[in-house]
């Protein structure tokens, strides 16, 4: 038994020979044609979880839509049909991401006739970032200022916040958040009575318009004594 398959638009044809032979040897033969039809996916509309995002942060996609007699959403960059990212069978994909991307996304597999893509595209916005000429700033007992010079800006920061941890917060530092960024030094509040010690803190730089938030840049403020005058000798 062989046969052939003819597939036209939605419609599909399956033809079977069926051959039989008596004990003769004498064969006949005789075709059965089997039609029916497939009904292709639709042109999905593709939503996102957000339409801006910071780099390397997670967008999720979601896909509305029947698949019909195809067998899954099939999602690309590029094109339609040009590289291939993933394939679900449910209504959403998810996809981390470190450049603006436009998404195509079509029902395939199975006999479908392929079709369009939905498409949509997100903005993926650059983490800020600064470059300190030193991350330690050390100052004497006493001092109300420690200063940090930076240069190198990329991303546009525009405020700093400063997380000191529990040893500098009980010596009287404190936090600071989405602070206004000034220009080419950070200035950070030193406690007048706090310990010669070396306390830590973790600084980020914001862009306000994005949203995006660098890493975390670790700092460290070094407070040395004052000398010890006591047995300096006048005449």
């Amino acid at each position: 038994m062989a046969g052939t398959e003819l597939v036209s638009g939605n419609d599909i044809a399956h033809t079977v020979v069926i051959s039989v032979v008596d004990g003769n040897s004498n064969t006949a033969t005789c075709d059965v044609t089997v039609t029916g039809s497939v009904s292709s996916p639709d042109v999905p509309t593709v939503s996102l979880s957000s339409n801006s995002i910071c780099s390397n942060e997670d967008v999720t996609i979601t896909i509305s839509g029947n698949l019909n007699d195809a067998i899954a959403w099939v999602v690309y960059t590029g094109s339609c049909g040009g590289t291939q990212i993933g394939t679900t069978s449910s209504s959403t994909f998810v996809v981390n991401l470190t450049t603006t991307t436009r998404f195509y996304v079509r029902g395939e597999g199975g006999c479908i006739t392929l079709g369009s893509c939905g498409t949509a595209t997100v903005t993926v916005n650059p983490l800020p970032t600064i470059t300190f000429s030193t991350t330690e700033a050390e100052v004497c007992f006493g001092d109300v200022l420690a200063s940090f010079a930076y240069s190198a800006i990329t991303g546009s920061p525009d405020q700093y916040s400063v997380d000191f941890d529990v040893a500098a917060e009980g010596e009287g530092f404190v936090d600071v958040t989405n602070v206004a960024l000034p220009v080419g030094v950070i200035d950070i509040a030193v406690p007048t009575a706090g310990t010669p010690a070396t306390y830590n803190a973790l600084l980020t730089v914001r862009n306000s318009t994005t949203g995006c938030v660098s890493g975390t840049i670790n700092i460290t403020v070094l407070i040395h004594p004052l000398p010890d005058t006591s047995e300096i000798i006048t005449n």
